[in-house]
């Protein structure tokens, strides 16, 4: 962000934040910000759990992800339950719409979403990255949706080439499904530019993976 600090002028700060984090499980799938920022477990003084209210009065620009391990999505049963922890595309997307419509309600902030991180085929069944695929697809072309305040950091694209899976060459090693330094090195400073789209109203014109 530094770079891009200097070439525009500009003195934007990124926070990062372990969140949500103890007293919380380890988790941040679409069911947690749900019930953290919808469902009504999340608090106005722990900075660990904090509702988005309190977010909102904080940044102007929230940026929230999932860990990798959202890639694995089992059948859906039919009855979609958005605060349900299991993972399921119905459950995925009815987690999504609701946080939509809250995100909106916070017109003077800006949101980015990162679309699901994915694994390795040796980690994930093919069942399993085709549903997430789904996912990702329905969250470009159908739930972002131009106009409002939320915009997409195409971070599946980024990691897949467009595939199935996290590419071998892209991870720490194989078996692995965390990136490796080059990948980082690579992917980086086009978050920083999606970031910089978005806090200069070009969220919506300019590419999802930053450039």
């Amino acid at each position: 962000m530094d770079v891009r600090n200097d070439q525009l002028g500009t003195n934007y700060v990124i926070e990062e934040r372990n969140y949500p984090d103890n007293p919380w499980p380890w988790e941040n799938y679409p069911s947690d910000y749900y019930r953290l920022w919808i469902g009504g477990e999340g608090s106005t003084t722990d900075p660990d759990i904090h509702n988005l209210e309190t977010l909102c009065s904080q940044y102007t620009l929230i940026i929230w992800k999932h860990c990798y391990p959202v890639t694995e999505i089992g059948p859906d049963s039919g009855n979609p339950d958005p605060a349900s922890p299991t993972k399921t595309l119905e459950n995925y997307k009815a987690a999504y719409t609701a946080l939509k419509q809250k995100m909106r309600s916070f017109p003077n902030n800006r949101f980015i979403v990162w679309t699901g991180a994915v694994e390795q085929e040796s980690n994930c069944s093919p069942e399993q990255a085709q549903r997430l695929k789904a996912f990702h697809d329905w969250i470009i072309g159908t739930w972002d949706e131009k106009g409002d305040n939320i915009y997409v950091f195409d971070f599946w694209q980024l990691e897949t080439g467009g595939g199935l899976y996290f590419l071998a060459s892209n991870a720490e090693y194989a078996g692995d499904d965390h990136p490796n330094g080059t990948f980082c090195a690579v992917t980086a400073p086009k978050f920083a530019e999606r970031i910089c789209d978005v806090l200069q109203g070009r969220g919506d014109l300019d590419p999802l993976t930053g450039y």
